[in-house]
């Protein structure tokens, strides 16, 4: 593989692992919330984790190159809409911390 197909991947892979981080995080979060008896502070603290992943990959997300020959369908046809959506995710998961880290309830939407 030519180094500049490489050079060509490397924010593909940084956006997908920001965002698998993220979703990840903020899904261990919730469950643990339900399915564990792990402490609010665990929990806030690694929900704000979640919410630093997403809001790392709604910035990068600007650097992803455009569809390549007109395709649609794919995550590259939806720039808007991915960043919408990790702005989103940033969001309810800094919420969820400050929620959990004042000592509410904070159960998810």
């Amino acid at each position: 593989m030519p180094p500049e197909r490489i050079a060509e991947s490397l924010p593909y892979i940084n956006w997908t692992v920001l965002t698998a981080l993220g979703v990840g995080t903020f899904l261990f979060v919730v469950a643990g919330r339900f399915l564990t008896d792990a402490t609010r502070g665990y929990l806030a603290f690694t929900s704000f984790t979640a919410a630093v992943f997403a809001a790392l990959a709604a910035a990068s997300n600007d650097g992803l190159p455009g569809p390549v020959g007109g395709a649609t369908g794919d995550i590259q046809s939806w720039p808007s809409l991915r960043l919408l959506g990790l702005v989103a995710l940033a969001i309810v998961a800094f919420l969820y911390a400050i929620a959990l880290k004042r000592g509410s309830r904070a159960t998810p939407l």
